[in-house]
Parts: structure tokens; C-alpha cells; sequence
């Protein structure tokens, strides 16, 4: 699930995403099928991922003061990948 994640999180924001998260899981399902549970986890992992990316790059800040406009950039749009999960309309477990 990771992988999927990683490779479709730089293109989460373009207009074309859905086509690129379309040709990715026909790509995957020529493998093996991908559970129904794991899908719907899929914007879950990329948030993941971008949070992960945006705490290492913060972490480098020290060592590279001059690109701390474009690591606060990496935090605000983790932070914005997972306001757009938690607002997604999901069923509840029982």
C-alpha cells in the first residue's frame, strides 16, 4: 500500500489525479487484486507519507536554513492531505 501512496501523492493536487490513481491500480490489479479495505485506506497512506516527508524535512531545517520556506510548505500541505482524509464521508465500524 506504501508504494501506491508514495507514487501518487505528487500528483494528488493535479487535475488529472484521478486518471493517474486509475492507471496505477489497473497497473497493480494485473499483479494481484487490491481488497476493496485497502483502497479505502489508500488517501489515508498518502497522508501518512507526506506527513513522514514533511517530519524529515523539518528535521533538516538546521542543516538547511534556506529552504525553510519550502519545508513549512511540506508541513502545511501534510497537514492538508490529512484534513481532506478526516473529511472524507466513511462508514464507521460497528
Amino acid at each position: 500500500m506504501y508504494d501506491r501512496a508514495a507514487a501518487l501523492e505528487h500528483v494528488r493536487d493535479d487535475e488529472s489525479y484521478q486518471a493517474y490513481r486509475d492507471a496505477l491500480l489497473e497497473g497493480y490489479a494485473e499483479f494481484g487484486r487490491m481488497p476493496a479495505e485497502e483502497l479505502e485506506r489508500l488517501e489515508l497512506f498518502m497522508a501518512g507519507f507526506y506527513v513522514y516527508y514533511g517530519l524529515r524535512g523539518a528535521a533538516m531545517t538546521h542543516a538547511r536554513p534556506a529552504r525553510r520556506e519550502e519545508l513549512n510548505a511540506r508541513i502545511e500541505r501534510a497537514a492538508g492531505l490529512v484534513g481532506q482524509f478526516l473529511a472524507q464521508d466513511r462508514p464507521t465500524a460497528p
